[in-house]
């Protein structure tokens, strides 16, 4: 019994995530070269679980033309449409000295938080289905579990939230407090509220905002 809840649990998981790479949106990209073209995206799907990622944008002009991939070698900004009508922006975000990885944009005026949904395969089944994501707000998807935020002097993004590749690394991966209160150190009173755990994951966006409004 306790092997065929495994199997189902785990059919789930592959199932849903085979439909999230199906998934196509209306948008645009917007591209180095300064060109704009509009038709419907696919966005990648990133899995820490396995070795190698597809951080390509999929595009075609229409559902019968022919697909044409793009990057952060050429890729600006990328535009979706959402089902409330508004426009989420993505972005390549350079994640370390040579790597670049998609993000959708949160702008403040002090920083840039950058959010992404990613699934773990290898995770332990406890995970799937627990309370890693959060809750639904117009700011960013509920499914959203990692978070980087960048100032505008910066080049490189800093993590803040991040899933760890397996349940062993889970135990060597940085805290969300402890990763915000070496970020925002120059906040002497958000570090303060940090330490006493005033603000959990899910209240991310209340941290950047007691950031911007820090002197």
């Amino acid at each position: 019994m306790k092997k065929q809840k495994i199997t189902l649990l785990l059919l789930i998981l592959i199932i849903n995530v085979g439909n999230a790479q199906k998934k196509w949106f209306e948008g645009s990209l917007i591209l180095k070269n300064g060109d704009t073209i509009i038709g419907n995206l696919k966005l990648p799907l990133i899995n820490k679980g396995v070795l190698v990622n597809y951080h390509k944008i999929k595009f075609k002009k229409s559902e019968k033309d022919k697909e044409f991939e793009f990057d952060h070698s050429n890729v600006n900004k990328a535009l979706i449409k959402e089902r409330n009508n508004k426009t989420a922006i993505f972005e390549y975000v350079k994640t370390s000295r040579s790597k670049y990885q998609l993000f959708k944009l949160i702008e403040f005026k002090k920083v840039k938080l950058y959010a992404r949904t990613v699934s773990n395969s290898t995770m332990s089944l406890g995970m799937i289905g627990g309370e890693r994501g959060f809750t639904s707000s117009t700011y960013y998807s509920s499914q959203d579990n990692e978070f980087y935020v960048l100032r505008k002097n910066e080049k490189i993004a800093s993590p803040l939230i991040t899933l760890p590749t397996n349940m062993s690394a889970s135990l060597f991966t940085k805290s969300f407090r402890k990763r915000a209160m070496k970020y925002f150190s120059d906040c002497p009173s958000l570090v303060k509220k940090l330490k006493k755990r005033e603000f959990r994951e899910s209240q991310i966006l209340k941290v950047i905002a007691e950031y911007e409004s820090c002197e």
